[in-house]
């Protein structure tokens, strides 16, 4: 398991395990600002392990579905 694991992060590194490598650095960075959004904004009401909570969960729930028509060579 760590073996396939190791495999991935080094065609991960070494640009060859997706197709579009610069549309997949998007997605990810899209589902970061999604989290700092939701975390600054539930920041100012709540607590910040609350917002913390919240800003995680927002871009857990986002990458699914920013990354499901990814391509992998």
């Amino acid at each position: 398991m760590f073996d396939a694991f190791m495999t991935s992060v080094i065609a991960f590194f070494k640009g060859e395990l997706f197709q579009n490598l610069p549309a997949v650095i998007a997605k990810q960075a899209i589902g970061v600002a999604i989290a700092l959004v939701v975390f600054f904004a539930t920041a100012m009401v709540i607590p910040y392990w609350a917002a913390a909570l919240a800003g995680g969960l927002a871009g857990g729930i986002a990458q699914p579905i920013l990354f499901k028509n990814l391509k992998y060579k």
